[in-house]
């Protein structure tokens, strides 16, 4: 008889049970479980556990009533195992996990093993939530949570990371999209940001923050926008040879173009150039199995995120409104031009350095150049005329905001000096937009030691000397050099020839904070650039000629087919330099042709009315128009205004601030023939630039002055 081992039996006998239970409820042990859920600041956040082996996506339902089979709930989105567990934040280090608001007023991080999704409602209810593995059939208790109440609270971004980087301190932001097939319903705060496919993922971008010490009340912001193979965390302002942020007192939002999708049986991230893409396409489908269709309509997606991240920031941090620019590269510099054009009303200024005109071939996202599928926005212009760098983008302004674009003669991409390109600068000049054109030879985006690379007017800086609630002159068919036909510099036909750097408009500069811009009348002071930190900014000629015209009026908005009268006064002497008459075009464009500029300070007058101007030369007189005078000037505490009239009339004399709104009214009713003298107290302005004008119904008179303490 042979013995018989009982701890073998009983270890044999306990494996064939834990074979049996495997063998039959395989998938209990691979489920994902313990789901929990709750409502914060104005979403629903869902979290689950699963094991690290299954790679596939989540199915999420909801229903007013507790969920025990799918087909009875509404499916509201599905995700990639790689957007759950933040992928992309994983990409700034592997050690992060999401971190989301507890439901209970603190912070909840994921631990390892937990896999988010995030639910928007868009009306106050009651639902339960259901999760599950497409490998899955079978709701259980362990896979749904409810009822959750939910709200219409303001809906927040979520820091994920802060810390600093040679003195220059960060933090990085997350929230969660609204995805919809209805591109347009969404929440009064919150837009659709993606189609159906895409509900509840999450997207991260990066703001570098003011240096340490005090903080003014209000920074400009720099939006830096990444290239096409670049993303939102590689950029760092100390290392930032090409716009130069390091230089400036203000905060730098990076942003972050691009959506996880399968191509290939593998998870990548596609970029969107800024823009959006098709609204039925199914990140879930290989790209080979869904042809864009010819009639599909491309949504703003993209557009749309970045602006309600922009509008976040300007309500939660120390963002002013009215100093924000855009900058980018490459596929970068196109973002910043189709924001730009899209959303005047929000940007002061943009820098896009060698955007190009880059067919594309079959875009999954996009479609084909020669598809040119139409978008959402205003006029659904095609895709490949949103690219175009001047089709208008809005139907809210007439006019962009002041830009800048650079080429370079040695870059090898599509964004080179080629026809095309050449071609399109040549139509951005035609434009009249006032967008100040540069070339050298550089390669692509930026090149060391290439002839603007150390321009001070091509740096951040200067961008944010400007403001989106004011106008500016812009400069168009630049010529400098008038012995030669055509306009000097000529950039060439883009096949080898022309001029290896040049600018059109870069030599022009203005003060932005001395522009008047009444509804009467506009001035501006304007000169060739004399001084900078950089030796090519200045130009080695003393005058040149260009078209100018207003752009982005405030107030001062004459009706279309009315004239308007114009001087150019140098300013040192008083000497009207050119003068004239124009008639205003279509849509209230004011422009002037054939200015002279010279390295001599001069200002620009236009107005409605006829400008009559002779030299007051008299000892602490400034004014050098006819009808009044102010003096001292600047004034500290009493002035004395002086008039004349050669024959009786009615006589208006009032005084005003730069943004052209009326201060004080000092004379308006009739007088007779003869000089008046005014002394008037000055005490209750504040310190700053001010205007007298004088009207006696035939001649206008303005007369500017200084209020100092």
């Amino acid at each position: 008889m042979i013995p018989i081992d009982i701890k073998q039996v009983m270890k044999a006998k306990y494996l064939y049970t834990l074979l049996l239970f495997i063998l039959i409820f395989p998938l209990d042990l691979q489920a994902q479980n313990k789901l929990q859920g709750w409502f914060n600041d104005g979403q629903t956040w869902l979290v689950w556990e699963d094991t690290p082996e299954y790679t596939g996506t989540y199915c999420i339902y909801r229903s007013a009533s507790p969920i025990t089979d799918v087909n009875q709930a509404e499916m509201i989105g599905r995700i990639f195992r790689e957007d759950g567990e933040g992928k992309l934040l994983k990409k700034l280090s592997d050690t992060l996990h999401w971190t989301i608001p507890n439901g209970s007023g603190g912070i909840y991080t994921l631990k390892d093993d937990e896999i988010l999704f995030v639910f928007t409602p868009k009306e106050a209810e009651s639902v339960y939530f259901a999760v599950l593995r497409e490998d899955l059939q079978a709701i259980t208790s362990e896979n749904d949570v409810g009822p959750i109440e939910q709200f219409i609270d303001t809906i927040q971004c979520h820091l994920q990371l802060s810390g600093s980087h040679e003195d220059f301190p960060f933090r990085v932001f997350a929230h969660w999209i609204s995805g919809s097939e209805n591109q347009v319903a969404s929440r009064l705060d919150y837009p659709v940001m993606g189609n159906q496919y895409f509900n509840g993922t999450g997207h991260l971008f990066r703001i570098w923050d003011y240096p340490e010490g005090d903080i003014p009340e209000l920074l400009p912001l720099n939006v830096h926008m990444h290239g096409g193979g670049g993303w939102f965390g590689n950029f760092r302002p100390i290392k930032d040879k090409i716009y130069k942020t390091y230089m400036v007192n203000a905060m730098v939002f990076c942003p972050d173009d691009g959506v996880y999708m399968l191509s290939s049986g593998n998870i990548k991230k596609a970029k969107t150039y800024w823009i959006g893409y098709w609204k039925d396409y199914n990140r879930f489908v290989e790209p080979a199995n869904q042809a864009v269709p010819d009639d599909g309509i491309v949504v703003n997606y993209t557009m749309r995120r970045i602006i309600w991240e922009l509008d976040w920031l300007i309500e939660s941090l120390h963002v002013d409104p009215e100093r924000i620019s855009l900058m980018g590269g490459s596929m970068g510099a196109r973002g910043a031009n189709y924001l730009s054009r899209a959303y005047p009303e929000k940007f002061a200024s943009w820098l896009s350095l060698s955007p190009g005109i880059e067919p594309m071939p079959g875009d999954p996202l996009l479609g084909s150049a020669t598809q040119n599928l139409s978008t959402n926005l205003p006029g659904n212009p095609g895709v490949m005329d949103v690219m175009d760098l001047c089709t208008v983008l809005t139907e809210s302004k007439r006019d962009i905001p002041f830009g800048k674009i650079v080429g370079g003669r040695n870059d090898k991409s599509l964004a080179g000096l080629t026809a095309d390109v050449v071609q399109a600068y040549k139509s951005i000049n035609n434009a009249g937009m006032g967008t100040h054109i540069y070339w050298d030879d550089r390669g692509h985006v930026f090149t060391e030691g290439s002839y603007w690379s150390d321009s001070y007017r091509l740096t951040s800086m200067e961008l944010n000397t400007y403001r989106n609630n004011s106008s500016f002159p812009a400069f168009f068919n630049d010529d400098q050099d008038f012995t030669l036909p055509g306009r000097q510099p000529d950039i060439g036909t883009g096949v080898g020839d022309g001029e290896i750097w040049g600018t059109w408009g870069g030599y022009y500069y203005w003060d932005p904070e001395r522009i008047v811009d009444s509804s009467s009348f506009w001035i501006a002071e304007i000169k060739l650039v004399t001084s900078s930190e950089y030796d090519n900014d200045i130009p080695a000629f003393d005058s040149s000629k260009t078209d100018l015209s207003i752009r982005n009026p405030q107030h001062f908005k004459p009706q279309s087919g009315s004239t308007i009268y114009w001087t150019f006064t140098r300013s040192s002497d008083a000497r009207i330099l050119q003068s004239g008459q124009e008639t205003v075009g279509p849509e209230g464009q004011v422009i002037i042709p054939d200015i002279h500029i010279h390295k001599d300070r001069c200002e620009i007058e236009i107005s409605e009315i006829p400008l009559l101007h002779v030299n007051a030369n008299h000892p602490g007189i400034s004014a050098k128009y006819a009808g009044v005078r102010i003096y001292p000037n600047p004034v500290s505490s009493d002035a004395t205004i002086h008039y004349s009239l050669a024959q009786p009339g009615s006589v208006s004399i009032a005084i005003y601030n730069t943004a052209g709104q009326q201060i004080e009214s000092l004379v308006n009713g009739y007088k007779n023939t003869g000089s008046y003298t005014i002394t008037w107290k000055v005490k209750s302005l504040e310190p700053g630039l001010y205007l007298c004008r004088f009207w006696n119904g035939r001649t206008l008179s303005v007369c500017k002055f200084t209020r100092q303490l």
